[in-house]
């Protein structure tokens, strides 16, 4: 008789399938320039997987402990189990230009919700976005050129939480982009600095 699976050796089997799948990735990250994947890209995939191998995914949102756990529970044995831990973050919401957001309560909890779920599945099932690193300005060709004029520096924008850009800096230095991609881009003072590596690492 074959040896029943445990949960680690389905998840294992998940995760080598799951890395050879070409998942679209249909977010796009205009600050950063760089895409990635949204929950609803990679959760196809993911629920194909875990049927087929016998896996039930359970999350949890627990914001008085700021926490999210997604209980990862072998079918045909619910007692082998483990847990993926990360986290718990409120979906931050503006509205169009950088305002104060408008959006009732549910929304903002279905957002939130969203958001936590899409990083708890990308930990648990180790979904990776590499697109993030590769958004740097490539365009600097080998070919020796003719020395110009170098223009005017133009006068940096200063970002601050209420700039139209301040959630997709957020988003862009999450996902690997660095504080010196920003400073080139914008006018940082210490304390927005101290303010977006706290968001950043939360």
């Amino acid at each position: 008789m074959e040896k029943t699976k445990t949960i680690h050796e389905r998840m294992s089997l998940i995760k080598a399938e799951l890395s050879k799948c070409d998942i679209p990735k249909s977010g796009h990250n205009t600050y950063a320039g760089f895409k990635y994947h949204e929950l609803q890209d990679f959760m196809p995939f993911v629920n194909d997987l875990n049927s087929k191998h016998g896996v039930n995914a359970l999350p949890k949102f627990l914001k008085k402990e700021g926490i999210c756990v997604i209980k990862l529970v072998n079918t045909n044995d619910s007692s082998d189990y483990y847990e993926i831990v990360i986290p718990y973050v409120d979906a931050q919401m503006l509205s169009k230009g950088g305002g104060p957001s408008t959006v009732d309560a549910v929304q903002r909890l279905g957002s939130t919700i969203t958001y936590n779920r899409r990083y708890l599945y990308m930990a648990a099932y180790d979904i990776t976005e590499s697109d993030s690193v590769d958004a740097v300005d490539n365009t600097t060709s080998n070919k020796k050129q003719a020395p110009t004029k170098k223009p005017t520096p133009k006068k940096k924008e200063v970002l601050n939480s209420s700039h139209k850009v301040w959630n997709n800096v957020v988003v862009g230095l999450k996902s690997g982009y660095s504080m010196d991609q920003v400073k080139q881009k914008y006018t940082v003072s210490k304390a927005v600095e101290d303010e977006l590596t706290k968001l950043a690492s939360e």
